[in-house]
């Protein structure tokens, strides 16, 4: 079970993704990672996901940080 943070540049917490699923990454050789998750489109936190802040997707069960990511691209899939 992981869980998203939102952090500033600077690694103070923004906001956590409660309502994140879906939530995982790939790794890639000679590539940056992926992070991939599902957030509600009407989440108010949606807002704080900006080029500026870092993503940092957590462990819950050990509370470790796993991996740390930048936003390269924000995709926006409607059902």
């Amino acid at each position: 079970m992981y869980a998203v943070e939102i952090r500033d540049g600077s690694g103070n917490l923004v906001a956590i993704l409660e309502n994140a699923h879906g939530i995982g990454y790939v790794q890639t050789i000679n590539a940056p990672h992926n992070l991939r998750f599902n957030l509600p489109s009407d989440d108010g936190k949606l807002a704080d996901i900006t080029l500026a802040n870092q993503l940092w997707l957590r462990d819950c069960k050990t509370g470790t940080v796993i991996r740390k990511f930048q936003l390269q691209r924000q995709r926006d899939e409607r059902q």
